[in-house]
């Protein structure tokens, strides 16, 4: 069963003499300090109770990956292949079947995941948010977009038949470091919204450098053999079916390496769910 998530990313203040004295509070707040969108500068309405820096306009022309999708790997395969979260919102239910064809590269290369789900495109204001929240660690971020997300994801996937979600793990330096982990953050959340645990059970046994950093061919094998199931919850896996949870898909070569790890402990099935994608540049340049 899906839970229906709080869609606003934030609450209306309440009515009455409790609601009206927060009113009056947030008042003097947006005049002594008022939150400027991220993008436009204007000031964000704090009577929305919405943690993060960005107004209505430029959330809803949020980049979104327009269907149909790869039921296998989610890329978008349509000649149109990224709207504005706003027109999103008008696609009908049908368009998002999962009777849809398996694009080339799923054909040509054996795949390890029964799908993979995608909300965002990684380009523009998507890069500019995920960016603050993990190198300006403004966590408020990671609650927000999974949120976003889920309301993405609604019409696509149902959590029956799945055991839990299990977030890509950081190196432990990166993650003492930046204080938290992003993949863990969308999971936790992603995890009351679909009513499924959330179990953490790889660890990253070495560091690699970052993948953003390497060309394609690097980041196949950037990652090889690093994610490691804790020896304590080996027992675990066998027969379970797992959906992981990343930030961003590029090559797939991070979901690849952990799908190789949940599959040699006897995972019975695996799936993932992401943040955004990474496109082709004709693709963004036709949005943008």
């Amino acid at each position: 069963m899906i839970k229906k998530p709080d869609l606003s990313g934030g609450s209306e203040v309440k009515d009455g003499f409790w609601g009206l004295g927060k009113k009056i509070s947030i008042g003097f707040l947006d005049l002594l300090l008022p939150v400027s969108c991220l993008f436009c500068e204007k000031t964000v309405d704090r009577h929305k109770l919405t943690p993060v820096p960005i107004c209505q306009h430029d959330e809803q022309e949020l980049p979104v990956l327009r269907p149909p999708f790869c039921r296998l790997c989610g890329f978008p395969l349509g000649s149109s292949k990224i709207v504005s979260l706003n027109q999103f919102e008008q696609i009908t239910e049908s368009v998002l079947s999962f009777d849809t064809p398996v694009c080339g590269d799923c054909r040509l290369t054996p795949v390890d995941f029964e799908f993979v789900l995608a909300g965002f495109s990684f380009t523009g204001p998507i890069r500019t948010i995920v960016h603050d929240w993990k190198f300006n660690r403004f966590q408020p971020w990671g609650e927000w977009l999974a949120v976003k997300l889920g309301r993405l994801l609604m019409d696509r996937f149902a959590s029956d038949g799945w055991d839990c979600l299990l977030p890509i793990p950081l190196y432990y330096k990166k993650y003492e470091e930046r204080g938290f982990n992003q993949s863990n953050q969308l999971a936790s959340k992603l995890g009351e919204i679909f009513d499924l645990p959330v179990s953490r059970l790889l660890y990253k046994e070495f560091a690699t450098p970052a993948q953003s950093a390497l060309k394609r061919e690097e980041r196949l094998t950037n990652l090889k053999n690093c994610f490691k199931i804790k020896d304590s919850y080996r027992d675990f896996f066998p027969g379970k079916r797992i959906i992981f949870v990343d930030d961003i898909y590029t090559t797939g070569a991070t979901l690849k390496t952990a799908a190789r790890a949940a599959l040699t402990a006897g995972a019975e099935k695996l799936a993932a769910i992401v943040l955004a994608r990474s496109l082709p540049k004709q693709a963004i340049k036709s949005f943008l």
